[in-house]
């Protein structure tokens, strides 16, 4: 006896099963056994006149061992860990990808380990002088190695830069003092925060009490 994979279809598949025969018309037999109600549907609507909406599709093939293997063959669930197989997948009409027994269970890790967005984070960072501990706050919402680089590259008129240029970056630090989403606060509110907290401007190297903030807060 044979291995047959049979399914019944409309528009999406309604009915999957693996039956064992001996010939495909055995397995009409059985699949009309199993799934009368659609059976009879289809033979009542067998017309090239049927909306498409309407039709069903019955498909039965052999299974050779590899394509058996495939159907039955057991997989974990990443998520929830449950076993389960391509055919049981089928016939609970499951959406998830190969590694998932369900969509749901996709959909629940995805949304555990999505990264973040790159366009909704901020950090506000000190770069510390290390000859004279004067400071300057600032606030990026881009990395924030690029910002110290950039830092570092610059050649304008403000006192970090021309200490920078005099000094050199050796004799600087770089830190990180809070990361947060701009979406939930203001960038330069929380920028203004830290520069009244260490000074930075009346004993430091900020021009400004922040970049939009000129009264300390």
């Amino acid at each position: 006896m044979s291995k047959y994979l049979a399914y019944v279809t409309e528009i999406e598949r309604v009915f999957i099963e693996i039956y064992e025969a001996n010939s495909k018309e055995e397995v009409k037999a059985l699949l009309l056994n199993d799934c009368s109600d659609y059976m009879i549907k289809v033979r009542q609507k067998r017309t090239a006149t049927m909306p498409y909406e309407e039709r069903f599709i019955t498909t039965i093939f052999e299974l050779d061992a590899r394509w058996l293997d495939i159907w039955t063959r057991k997989h974990i669930c990443i998520e929830c860990k449950k076993d389960y197989t391509k055919l049981e997948k089928a016939q609970m009409q499951s959406r998830g990808t190969g590694e998932f027994c369900s969509e749901e269970c996709y959909r629940q890790n995805h949304a555990r380990f999505e990264a973040p967005s790159i366009y909704d984070n901020a950090a506000v960072y000190m770069i510390t002088h290390l000859p004279t501990g004067q400071k300057y706050v600032g606030v990026t919402t881009r990395w924030v190695v690029q910002r110290w680089w950039e830092h570092m590259k610059a050649s304008t008129s403000s006192p970090l830069h021309q200490l920078i240029n005099v000094d050199g970056i050796e004799n600087f630090t770089f830190q990180i003092l809070e990361k947060f989403k701009p979406s939930e606060f203001d960038p330069y509110i929380v920028e203004a925060k830290y520069i009244n907290a260490y000074n930075a401007k009346e004993a430091g190297l900020n021009a400004l009490n922040g970049h939009k903030v000129k009264e300390i807060i």
